[in-house]
């Protein structure tokens, strides 16, 4: 099976004078025979860089909120 992640931001104000609203959107395909190769890889590069793999703990992100 294939695998389609798809993530969206929204700025309503962003910071960069004259600027108006900010809107954007972005995907990743993963064909299904990657989808394991895939899987693995993250796996051992969160291994590597300390990331917790118990879900629990909170998602890693790219801008976390202050909690995290």
């Amino acid at each position: 099976m294939d695998v389609l992640f798809a993530d969206d931001s929204r700025q309503q104000k962003p910071k960069r004078p004259g600027m108006g609203s900010l809107i954007a959107a972005g995907y990743i395909y993963i064909p299904g025979d990657n989808v394991k190769f895939l899987e693995e890889g993250l796996e051992n590069i969160c291994k590597n860089f300390g990331f917790p793999s118990d879900p629990e703990r909170g998602e890693f992100k790219w801008s976390p909120n202050r909690k995290l």
